[in-house]
């Protein structure tokens, strides 16, 4: 819990759009990866402040590296990223994300990754294209998480992950979803994290300060195997089927 801890210290008052829900899950997610013993690199496309990498930062362990896609990194960003990354970890990737997979640098790294954050340019297309790099580089037990996921502002960015899933479902599926991100691992590393999400998650959470939120799976698992998260309801850790909320199905 430390690296929560500190990054909720040290990023008040950096801008950005990371809900801290969404920054304790992804806590849990990759402290789990950890004392899991599950290995990779970190990586973020789409680092502006860099308020969500800097917990990325703070995850890194010696020998991993976090590699930063983004048009330019402002020299506060830099100064931030290299306080809480350890030394040498840094990857930075000055160029649009389309492009990065044609960088030879990248092609050293193939199904590398643990975590991946997806926050860049909102077209449909470039969803796709980030989505296409971030499936090469991530590993056989790694997690995707994408950004501004259900967010009527961007409704393209949801209908190109469905579009993308849809034709990839052997190398990705949805596990996880709410408070503005969606998360997705490789299909034979989803009882993993379905089960972290399960038994943990809130649990978890809480234990960082984080009470005020439900995880919901209204529907069986052969409907759509995925659970989402959101506000507290109705004092519930978890809301299961619609017709009787204390099953939660499998």
């Amino acid at each position: 819990m430390r690296a929560f801890e500190k990054w909720n210290e040290r990023t008040g008052s950096t801008p950005g759009f990371f809900y801290t829900e969404a920054a304790g899950a992804w806590d849990v997610i990759l402290s789990y990866q950890e004392d899991s013993g599950l290995p990779g690199h970190l990586a973020e496309i789409g680092v502006y402040m860099g308020k969500s990498a800097s917990l990325l930062a703070l995850h890194a362990r010696p020998k991993e590296q976090l590699v930063l896609v983004d048009l330019g990194f402002p020299s506060e960003t830099r100064e931030l990223l290299e306080s809480l990354a350890p030394k040498g970890a840094l990857v930075y990737l000055e160029q649009r994300s389309s492009q990065a997979i044609r960088v030879p640098v990248a092609s050293a790294w193939p199904r590398s990754f643990r975590f991946i954050h997806i926050d860049g340019e909102h077209t449909g297309e470039a969803v796709i294209n980030d989505l296409r790099l971030a499936s090469a580089w991530l590993g056989d037990t790694g997690i995707i998480c994408l950004d501004d996921f259900f967010n009527p502002m961007y409704p393209q960015l949801t209908a190109a992950v469905f579009e993308f899933l849809a034709a990839h479902r052997h190398e990705l599926t949805l596990v996880l979803c709410g408070h503005n991100k969606g998360y997705l691992c490789r299909p034979t590393a989803s009882h993993l994290y379905l089960g972290l999400i399960r038994s943990r998650l809130v649990k978890e959470l809480a234990e960082r300060g984080l009470r005020e939120v439900t995880v919901f799976k209204t529907t069986q698992a052969s409907d759509l195997n995925c659970f989402g998260i959101a506000a507290r309801f109705r004092d519930l850790d978890y809301y299961g089927l619609d017709s009787d909320p204390s099953q939660l199905p499998a």
